[in-house]
């Protein structure tokens, strides 16, 4: 799957681009404000994308931060939400906005969304809001209050302490803080007295490959 391209734009249309990467060119469907940030034709453009596959077509979608590649990608985990209607949300309303919408359960927040009435925003909802959670943990788009009244777990300045270099290589890796402090909490009950810093990252990760994380 292409996640990323960095090349020449060849040609600007409405919702769409030719990006020229090393003699390939890419068409490449844009959401509305990945579109009025764009260069100019034939200057270098980075977008990180999604390519969709299907049985009888494929497409390819651009956006110019990997927050809204993350929320396009949880957008189409919900039923009934292909890549258009995803690109719909997109353009519509700030990646922020969307999770903030889904996690507090807000359909009024969406406002219109064309292609997606009541029931898909309502959908997207269900299917969504313990991503967006995630998401907007990684994103550090809620305080610590709002976090602990959402239910995330919040990691205390002892526990980062104490295994700090385990910490600080889990979320290189993507992992949130309350993902890091449940996993130390699992290790530390089996983990062996005086165990370094390489054991007990080991350790962690084979909690998160359990949990399929």
């Amino acid at each position: 799957m292409i996640v990323y391209l960095k090349g020449t734009i060849l040609n600007r249309e409405p919702g769409r681009i030719f990006l020229n990467t090393g003699n390939i060119g890419y068409a490449i469907y844009l959401d509305m404000r990945t579109e009025c940030s764009l260069k100019a034709v034939g200057e270098v453009q980075e977008l990180y994308t999604a390519h969709i596959i299907r049985e009888q077509e494929q497409s390819m979608y651009g956006f110019d931060s990997l927050l809204k590649l993350e929320v396009f990608e949880l957008l189409m985990c919900a039923n009934k939400v292909g890549p258009k209607v995803a690109l719909s949300f997109i353009s519509a309303l700030e990646p922020q906005e969307i999770l903030k919408a889904t996690v507090n359960k807000d359909i009024k927040r969406f406002g219109k969304i064309p292609g997606a009435g009541p029931k898909i925003l309502a959908q997207v909802i269900l299917d969504c809001e313990k991503k967006a959670l995630r998401l907007a943990e990684k994103y550090q788009l809620f305080g610590q209050s709002e976090l602990k009244d959402l239910g995330v777990l919040s990691i205390s300045e002892e526990e980062t302490t104490l295994y700090p270099e385990v910490f600080e290589a889990l979320k290189r890796l993507g992992f949130t803080p309350s993902e890091i402090k449940i996993s130390l909490e699992s290790v530390k009950k089996s983990a062996r007295p005086g165990a370094g810093t390489e054991e007990v990252l080991s350790a962690c990760l084979r909690y998160f490959y359990a949990q399929k994380l």
